[in-house]
């Protein structure tokens, strides 16, 4: 089949402009050019003076590369380690902040930004932002599992916060038919369902964990004692796991979603999962209505015997 050449001189066609990707309004921080957990955006928004991420999955950090250069990623040490050394992301574009302290944003003068864990996978934290420009105080959550007593109520490191006005909320499982049991339940379960396995005459089953690159070490720790085996792992799990402290923890419940919001008393909620839209949103916040508003007091008792007190994590 005979093609048809291009004439002498002609200039060829230029290739097609690559789609481009915004930032949702969900992932920016209100009064700042701050980007929280996006990093597909292509070609990167010049206008964003920094990144913030929550946590290693990649869900959260799809979109980085070794050659990433548009501006430097606030994460906690786990998962700043994570993405040197499974991504391989200059050194100069991390910035490792520790828990619980108040780290002031050099590219946002008057922001300072705390770290708190949030009780989901090794590494996984909630960021806490002070714009000391307007007062305003923002809670990005990214993914939690919000028990009571480890990330809210007494004693807790938001029960020392000041009074939250926006909350970026992860609402996977923001349906009443995902109030899950709590986690040393569920471990328990699993022991039981292990021991089960192994104790009939002749058995020798296989037992299957589904799992992430990081998250579900503790459901695989709590088979393995349950039988007196120990757990092998290859040369790059290893390295994976030396990089991290902390045992995971999965996602919250409904429950527990309901709770963190009423110990909170937020003046608004952004959804950051199934929001698609005005509908989509309206039906998320529907679920926490009565639980908003600044100005109501926190009863951490009453909360937590609302919201079921014996879902504690430890």
């Amino acid at each position: 089949m005979a093609t048809r050449k291009r004439p002498r001189g002609a200039l060829a066609a230029p290739p097609p402009a690559p789609r481009s990707i915004p930032v949702p309004p969900c992932k920016r921080v209100p009064a700042t050019a701050l980007v929280v957990d996006h990093f597909t955006a292509r070609p990167p928004p010049p206008w964003a003076s920094a990144f913030l991420l929550t946590h290693f999955h990649a869900d959260h950090y799809g979109g980085l590369t070794r050659s990433w250069a548009a501006a430097r990623i606030y994460a906690s040490a786990v998962t700043a380690r994570l993405v040197r050394a499974r991504i391989g992301v200059d050194a100069a574009y991390l910035r490792a902040v520790p828990l619980g302290v108040a780290v002031p944003i050099d590219e946002e003068p008057g922001v300072t930004l705390t770290a708190i864990d949030a009780n989901h996978c090794p590494g996984a934290v909630m960021f806490l932002l002070v714009d000391a420009r307007d007062g305003s105080v923002t809670l990005h959550s990214g993914d939690t599992r919000a028990a009571s007593g480890l990330v809210w109520g007494p004693g807790s490191p938001l029960s020392r916060a000041p009074r939250v006005n926006n909350l970026y909320l992860d609402t996977t499982y923001c349906d009443a038919r995902y109030a899950f049991p709590d986690q040393a339940a569920v471990l328990r379960a699993v022991a039981a369902a292990a021991r089960e396995a192994v104790a009939a005459p002749g058995a020798r089953p296989l037992l299957l964990f589904p799992a992430y690159t990081i998250g579900k070490e503790r459901v695989v720790m709590a088979a393995a004692e349950a039988l007196g085996v120990s757990v092998r792992v290859d040369p790059v799990k290893a390295a994976i796991l030396r990089a991290c402290d902390l045992p995971d923890f999965d996602r919250l419940s409904y429950t527990e979603l309901r709770g963190f919001v009423a110990s909170l008393r937020p003046d608004r909620i952004i959804p950051t999962v199934n929001n698609r839209g005005p509908a989509a949103e309206a039906r998320l916040l529907a679920h926490f209505r009565g639980l908003m508003g600044g100005g109501a007091k926190r009863d951490f008792a009453l909360l937590s015997s609302y919201f079921g007190g014996g879902a504690r994590q430890r």
